[in-house]
């Protein structure tokens, strides 16, 4: 029986699931992005037009674009977890007042509503803080910002819109390291470790992105490193309470030898999504039973115990404010894996959008150093005028 599923928003996603599976016949697999214009209606139409029976949100807003109502009627499943599970990630606030519940380690945190609190609080308790929203949205006016002073966060925290609410973690340096289970059914199965390269620049330098420009992914399923035995296996009895099915993410910090949680995910993201993709053979029915609360195996693709990414960039990148278009020069090698982002073809020519992504590139190894090696052997014959990537994917920031 042909299963019809509709992936709404994120394009590397879509892409990624079609390159994981590209023999499966059984599966017809459709994407429509999410914008302001985008209506409730005009989705309806489309799931009709194309007998849709799946559909999977890769926002975190997805429930503004979608008639639930519709949904129901029409017995399509929504790949996504429930309101309430969701609340781990959407409310920050929540997840640290979880962690405390059940005893788990949350790095210093703080939550205001106005800006004028922020500022009292920040000159009251002098420190470097990373500034947040409260409430994770893709229309938030605060975007991510790590401060490593006092006085970056007082003069930042009194530049930014704090209308939807601040959250402040105090910083406690780069450590970091994320982990990726699949839940169901009140049981938690470890998946992969990652590590993810926020910073613009080679050697963590430049501003932090909300796209990292890199990644790595470990197929860890016996938690080598701890991450899940302390920051997520201690939420099972709340899991159970919400009936929780799919996929979280924790993204710690090691502080004083101990990890400390700093958010939690409920989606797959779009650098360790489509690398988890890519690993595990039939992707798609492991991950629908995963959240239909059903049986499912993980099996593991031969030669993926590593991944990484790397993310290519034009010029002025991440400022996408320009027309102006410059051609690439590109040799492409099977070792790699491609997602081309923002470019348009024009007479047998590629071409990149200035301040926009040109691909992100993915290989695999069971070897990590040949992983990376691969990595840059296909980055290095995609060139574009002032087209720039990190050079430090697995030798910063790794291993953990």
């Amino acid at each position: 029986m042909k299963q019809n599923l509709l992936i709404l928003g994120n394009k590397i996603l879509f892409d990624a699931l079609k390159k994981s599976e590209p023999c499966n016949e059984s599966l017809n697999i459709f994407h429509l992005e999410t914008n302001s214009s985008f209506s409730k209606q005009a989705l309806n139409n489309y799931m009709l037009k194309h007998q849709i029976n799946y559909v999977y949100p890769t926002s975190i807003n997805w429930r503004q674009f979608v008639d639930e109502a519709f949904i129901k009627q029409q017995k399509i499943k929504v790949l996504a977890v429930n309101k309430q599970a969701l609340a781990i990630e959407k409310d920050r606030f929540f997840a640290k007042t979880l962690c405390n519940e059940y005893k788990i380690p949350f790095i210093e945190s703080y939550t205001f509503d106005r800006q004028s609190e922020a500022v009292s609080f920040i000159q009251n308790n002098p420190a470097a803080y990373v500034i947040k929203n409260r409430y994770s949205s893709p229309n938030s006016k605060i975007k991510t910002t790590v401060c490593t002073s006092y006085e970056q966060t007082l003069a930042i925290i009194k530049q930014t819109d704090c209308s939807d609410g601040i959250f402040l973690q105090k910083y406690a340096g780069e450590d970091e390291a994320g982990h990726t289970v699949f839940i169901t059914n009140g049981k938690v199965y470890p998946f992969c470790t990652n590590q993810e390269y926020k910073k613009l620049y080679t050697g963590n330098l430049g501003e932090t992105l909300s796209t990292p420009m890199g990644g790595i992914v470990e197929i860890d399923q016996k938690d080598h490193y701890g991450l899940v035995e302390h920051l997520i296996q201690p939420l099972i009895p709340w899991f159970k309470k919400v009936a929780y099915c799919g996929p979280l993410q924790v993204t710690a910090i090691k502080k004083n030898h101990t990890w400390h949680v700093l958010e939690y995910n409920a989606r797959l993201g779009v650098s360790s999504g489509p690398m988890i993709m890519l690993s595990m053979n039939n992707f798609f029915n492991t991950f629908k039973n995963i959240y239909l609360g059903k049986a499912f195996d993980i099996e593991i693709k031969p030669n993926k115990k590593y991944s990484s990414l790397l993310h290519i960039v034009s010029h002025q990148y991440p400022y996408k404010n320009s027309p102006q278009y410059y051609p690439i020069e590109m040799k492409i090698y099977t070792d790699g894996v491609y997602f081309w982002d923002n470019i348009i073809e024009k007479n047998r020519t590629y071409y990149a959008q200035k301040g926009h992504g040109i691909v992100n590139i993915i290989s695999s190894h069971d070897h990590f150093n040949l992983c990376i090696e691969k990595l840059y052997t296909c980055a290095q014959d995609i060139q574009s005028y002032g087209s720039f990537y990190r050079t430090d994917i697995g030798k910063t920031l790794w291993p953990l």
